[in-house]
C-alpha cells in the first residue's frame, strides 16, 4: 500500500514539534528525503512496470541513472511529471538540503548562507513566522503537487499541471 505523503509529512511535522532538539539541518534533510521518495514514486508510476532488480539498477545507488535527487528532478521535468514551477521548487529544496552538509560552519535556517533559499521559499507564497515552519509549508506544497500528479495518473492523465 503506498504511503500517503501528506500523512507522512504531517507525522513528520508533529515529530518535529515534539522533538525540539532536532536541528534545522535534520529537519531539512529529513523533509527533502520524504519529497525525494515521493518523487521516485511518481517517476516509477510514470514508467512501465519495473522488476525489483531493474528498479534497483535504475534508482538504488548514486551511480544509477536515477540514483540522485538531482537526476530524479531533471527526469521528472523532462517527462512532464512536474511543472516548471515545481521543478524550480525541487531545485531550491535540493540546494537547501545540500547547503547543510557541505559547509565547515555550523549553520541553521537563520544563517546568512541560508537566506537566499528562504527568500526563494517565500517567493512561492509561503509565509510563516519561523523558518522551520516555512520549510514545512514549502515541502507540503511540493507534496501536494506530486499527489495531484499521481491522482491524475489514476484518471488516465500524465501531464504536469
Amino acid at each position: 500500500m503506498p504511503v500517503d505523503l501528506s500523512e507522512a509529512i504531517n507525522r513528520f511535522a508533529s515529530a518535529v514539534a515534539r522533538q525540539r532538539r532536532m536541528t534545522h539541518a535534520g529537519i531539512v534533510i529529513a523533509g527533502a528525503s520524504l519529497i525525494e521518495a515521493h518523487l521516485e514514486r511518481a517517476l516509477t508510476r510514470t514508467m512501465q512496470p519495473l522488476s525489483k532488480k531493474l528498479h534497483e539498477r535504475v534508482f538504488e545507488s548514486p551511480a544509477s541513472p536515477l540514483g540522485t535527487f538531482a537526476s530524479k528532478i531533471l527526469i521528472a521535468r523532462a517527462l512532464g511529471v512536474v511543472s516548471h514551477q515545481t521543478f524550480e521548487q525541487l531545485e531550491t529544496l535540493r540546494n537547501l538540503r545540500n547547503a547543510f552538509p557541505h559547509t565547515e560552519q555550523v549553520i541553521n535556517l537563520h544563517s546568512p548562507k541560508i537566506t537566499p533559499f528562504l527568500t526563494a521559499i517565500q517567493a512561492t507564497g509561503v509565509s510563516a513566522i519561523a523558518p522551520a515552519q516555512a520549510f514545512l509549508l514549502f515541502i507540503t506544497g511540493i507534496a501536494d503537487q506530486l499527489d495531484r500528479y499521481l491522482e491524475g495518473l489514476g484518471k488516465g492523465s500524465s501531464a504536469a499541471p
